[in-house]
């Protein structure tokens, strides 16, 4: 795919990346304050880029790009850097309501839509520096997911609502459809992608929140 590089003399350009490096920032967050963002919350926790690499698990070279607006993170890369600054995606790509209310009503779901084709998440509780779950409701695109396997601490739980949805669990590949669910340590490599024709809608729970 095509993605936009800034050379030396901070030009802008497009070159050609793998699948795996597919933007997926949410539509209504300005992509030219991630990067920036992830810097200064890095440097106020006093940690390097080498030291964010680790836990992220990915090159420090590419933290350093993202933190240039070199180039745009997928959903995977870009998880396991917030992730690594002790941060949940929701956290970061969105305000989420400090309120303590039992209740959510539909209208009250915290937000993040991403392009198409592309995944919509929606919180289904608030506060979640003080829960020790952290549910979702989800579309996935055809064509959309995480493009690449993570890991993390805890585990998670989801069951599909409508349509298809491949999970690939430490190597194995699940078809889930309407119906099925599945529960696994999320020390192991995941990944999940839409490979259908139609959209997929499922519940997810993870513990502790991490996305």
């Amino acid at each position: 795919m095509m993605e936009k590089v800034k050379d030396k003399r901070g030009l802008t350009k497009q070159v050609i990346t793998p699948v795996r490096d597919r933007p997926s920032i949410p539509e209504d967050i300005d992509e030219n304050k991630i990067g920036p963002q992830l810097r200064l919350i890095r440097k106020s926790k006093n940690l390097t880029i080498n030291n964010v690499s680790k836990k992220a698990k990915c090159t420090a070279a590419t933290i350093s790009k993202v933190e240039r607006n070199q180039i745009t993170p997928s959903i995977s890369v870009l998880k396991g850097i917030i992730n690594a600054l002790g941060m949940t995606l929701v956290e970061f790509l969105s305000d989420n309501d400090a309120s303590e209310s039992v209740v959510m009503r539909k209208n009250e779901r915290v937000k993040i839509k991403f392009p198409q084709p592309g995944i919509k998440s929606e919180l289904l509780v608030t506060n979640l520096s003080q829960r020790k779950m952290q549910p979702l409701y989800e579309i996935i695109d055809p064509g959309a997911g995480s493009e690449g396997n993570y890991q993390h601490e805890g585990e998670e739980f989801l069951i599909v609502l409508k349509g298809v949805l491949t999970v690939e669990v430490d190597g194995v590949i699940y078809q889930l459809e309407v119906g099925d669910s599945i529960y696994y340590n999320c020390d192991n490599p995941h990944s999940f992608s839409n490979q259908g024709s139609d959209p997929v809608e499922v519940i997810w729970v993870i513990t502790p929140p991490t996305y």
